[in-house]
């Protein structure tokens, strides 16, 4: 027997040995959570997919299958079912990483590679590739989603590197870099949309991480609002960006335009334009 499964019935985790019974599973209370780990060998290929694409649906219980191989032909139906993978660090399976990427990210290969390798540095690191039909595109590369983790470090979201969302939002960049008054700022930051603030989150992120050169004078007029522009680049929602760009105490949401976006921001959106196109 192995050793965590004592464990595991400890925490009220029900362990059984081999596959689940349709009986089986019928018989126990709902909702639940059905982990299969290592069952591929034993496991019947129709009965896997009716697991994804039926029964779990019918039945109100989640699945998720634990596999080395996410090419293996038995499980095709089930993998495509899925609303989300998770991938661990494998270095015998790069080849399926790699496949794994051209399938979800045709035209951002060498972004979900990136993101692969930065989630999975560390021990038992993971990229969780999030396919739910109403989660939103541009957070669908996430790693530290567990209370634990967003408690030490927060959860991360990886965001193209190549200015994506700069490029596609630039006229609403460009008009928000125009703005006269904070009033003006804050009225285009409310009505704007989702990818419109994450653009601005990358901005942020950019400068952050040292990706866009600052000469020294843009430097001075960033510093006081260092904390501001570090707080902007780790929201990860709509609502988290527009909380930290509109909610400021006294002068701050003004200062803080006029320093980052002019002239920082319309430089930045400049250059990732030209660098683009």
């Amino acid at each position: 027997m192995n050793s965590a499964v004592p464990l595991l019935q400890k925490a009220g985790v029900e362990v059984y040995s081999g596959v689940p019974s349709e009986d089986l599973i019928k018989r126990l209370p709902k909702p639940m959570l059905l982990i299969l780990d290592d069952l591929m060998l034993s496991i019947d290929e129709r009965y896997l997919s009716d697991l994804f694409t039926k029964k779990s649906h019918h039945h109100q219980f989640a699945v998720v299958f634990i596999t080395q191989n996410l090419f293996e032909r038995k499980i095709k139906v089930a993998r495509l079912s899925a609303q989300y993978l998770v991938l661990m660090r494998a270095p015998n399976s790069l080849l399926s990483i790699r496949n794994i990427g051209v399938q979800l990210f045709p035209r951002q290969l060498d972004f979900f590679l990136d993101a692969y390798r930065k989630a999975t540095a560390r021990p038992y690191g993971y990229l969780l590739i999030d396919m739910h039909a109403s989660s939103d595109p541009a957070l669908r590369l996430r790693t530290n989603i567990f209370k634990e983790e967003q408690e030490d470090e927060g959860t991360v979201v990886f965001i193209p590197k190549n200015g994506a969302l700069i490029k596609e939002n630039a006229n609403w960049l460009c008009a928000l870099s125009r703005a006269k008054c904070a009033k003006r700022c804050g009225r285009l930051i409310r009505k704007a949309n989702t990818d419109q603030l994450l653009s601005l989150v990358e901005v942020c992120l950019n400068i952050v991480a040292s990706r866009f050169q600052l000469t020294t004078r843009q430097k001075k007029r960033l510093m006081p609002y260092v904390d501001t522009v570090r707080r902007v680049s780790r929201a990860r929602s709509e609502r988290g960006a527009k909380r930290a760009l509109v909610v400021q105490k006294g002068e701050g949401f003004g200062g803080l335009f006029a320093a980052l976006l002019t002239p920082v921001l319309i430089e930045v959106v400049k250059s990732v334009v030209t660098r683009n196109t």
